[in-house]
């Protein structure tokens, strides 16, 4: 019987796979939670991570492991972000790094790989996928080079400079993929990972423009993609928010899957896919995921599945992270509701 890793690579190659892949996405601090840990205190502590990542891993089973999830404002302290640490939830950076072209020069892409808690990220990876890489899909996240500009130079900031400032956006996005490559280098070098996890939210129809989307978002992921695919690591690339008018860009983005919010019409997307990229998504993460019962958590993911299994090529997931406070039995049905699915050619 094929493992995890085996189905979800069925699927990124476009196949139909032995069972129906799925997975919980990212999922950082709902992994932490269920072992009555916080990232805070784990920030520094690889070993400790990687134990509970992998143990929670196991015993859940989802095809596709996270490492880093949830923790993506925290990469940019590494350049003197300052960083919130809340007692639920993810992280926030307090204020933009920077205001000008200028500016960019003050930010140092060698601090990152010096800054403890990227090794901590960085090591987790290497140990998870060294005890359960070979059943499990194992990657790690990062916010995308659009979502990771706009935090650096500030959302508001980003969305008028599309307009008004173009080449400080280029510039500023431009940056930010350069860090992204050096903050994955380590574990894409050394073949840690073969996934790479990309969370571009800021990138959605809801903030920016089709047009400024090819403009400033597609660009950079495109070359991202290149490097991770010249290294032998597939991209995972999600989006939050409603993406219906680019679906066809996001099949020109070098992600081998692609992840779309509820937002999205699911069976459009499976069309617009088809043949393409992989297609992943999208039961909504709160309203049914978090709030449901495992009932209605059911048949929401089998209508996911009667929508976009069908000829392969799709792994279930839901339509954005996993909020911390979702209750395991419905992770569970979730996941069971996949497994159990018939497929068809």
């Amino acid at each position: 019987m094929a493992t995890p890793r085996q189905v979800v690579e069925q699927a990124m190659a476009l196949e139909v796979p032995e069972r129906q892949p799925a997975c919980i996405y990212g999922g950082g601090m709902w992994t932490l939670r269920q072992a009555g840990e916080t990232f805070a205190g784990l920030s520094e502590d690889p070993a400790r991570m990687s134990e509970v990542i992998a143990r929670v891993a196991r015993d859940v089973g989802s095809d596709i492991v996270y490492t880093g999830s949830g923790y993506n404002n925290v990469h940019v302290a590494a350049l003197g972000g300052r960083i919130k640490y809340r007692q639920i939830g993810a992280p926030d950076l307090e204020e933009p790094l920077v205001g000008s072209i200028e500016d960019l020069a003050g930010l140092k892409l060698e601090r990152v790989d010096e800054y403890v808690t990227v090794r901590t990220v960085q090591e987790t990876a290497r140990r998870v996928a060294a005890q359960i890489g070979q059943e499990y899909m194992v990657t790690m996240t990062s916010w995308g080079p659009f979502s990771l500009g706009a935090q650096i130079l500030g959302v508001e900031q980003t969305m008028r400079g599309c307009f008004r400032q173009p080449e400080l956006v280029r510039a500023v996005v431009d940056f930010a993929a350069e860090f992204i490559r050096v903050f994955y280098a380590p574990v894409v070098e050394d073949g840690t990972l073969k996934l790479v996890s990309l969370a571009d939210p800021t990138a959605a129809g809801s903030l920016i423009s089709k047009k400024h989307y090819a403009q400033f978002a597609l660009p950079p992921l495109q070359r991202l993609a290149e490097y991770f695919r010249s290294r032998g690591a597939a991209t995972l690339l999600h989006i939050c928010g409603d993406t219906q008018d680019r679906l066809e860009l996001l099949t020109e983005s070098g992600a081998q899957i692609v992840s779309i919010d509820t937002a999205v019409e699911l069976a459009a997307a499976k069309a617009a896919f088809t043949g393409k990229t992989c297609l992943g998504g999208n039961l909504d993460p709160v309203h049914v995921l978090q709030q449901g019962t495992p009932e209605e958590v059911v048949r929401g993911a089998r209508r996911c599945l009667d929508d976009a299994a069908a000829g392969g090529g799709f792994i279930l997931m839901p339509g954005c992270d996993t909020p911390p406070l979702t209750p395991r039995e419905n992770v569970d049905a979730f996941l069971h509701t996949a497994f159990e699915y018939r497929l068809q050619g």
